[in-house]
């Protein structure tokens, strides 16, 4: 044999090395995906992922529903309530301290206003001030069901 077949054997072994390594990682991606649809309780868990799918295509209704400016206030107003997943929350509290709380954060947005802080800065109150009027009608049942 010449050095070139030679070579050319050498450039197909690697490339069939590298093909059979891409099909084995394949292979094992398919074989957890198969686990994992075995692993369904049946009927009940495909209703479930069916509920699911049909509530996040009504989300994504929603968003595209949303005016560009609710829909960015909105994602504000959750940055701030995560920002604070490590408080109680305010499901049990009285609306009335909430309404305080409220006042207190629009005492807040009015002196970044005043000073003429950085936009940023304006945002996370007048989003904090959003929370508590949100929060405020959640306990009072006006967003579902009463707690």
């Amino acid at each position: 044999m010449s050095d070139l077949s030679i070579e050319a054997l050498r450039t197909e072994n690697m490339r069939l090395r590298e093909e059979n390594k891409r099909l084995t990682t394949q292979a094992r991606v398919f074989e957890t995906e198969v686990n994992d649809l075995k692993t369904l309780d049946t009927h009940a868990e495909w209703q479930r992922l069916d509920k699911l799918l049909a509530e996040a295509e009504a989300a994504a209704s929603m968003v595209s529903y949303l005016r560009p400016e609710v829909l960015a206030f909105a994602l504000l107003m959750e940055q701030q309530l995560r920002a604070n997943d490590h408080k109680p929350g305010w499901k049990n509290d009285a609306p009335v301290v909430l309404m305080d709380r409220l006042h207190e954060e629009a005492a807040e947005l009015h002196e970044a206003l005043k000073q003429g802080d950085y936009r940023e800065h304006i945002a996370l109150e007048a989003a904090d001030v959003a929370n508590f009027a949100m929060m405020i009608a959640d306990v009072c049942g006006c967003l579902g069901e009463k707690p």
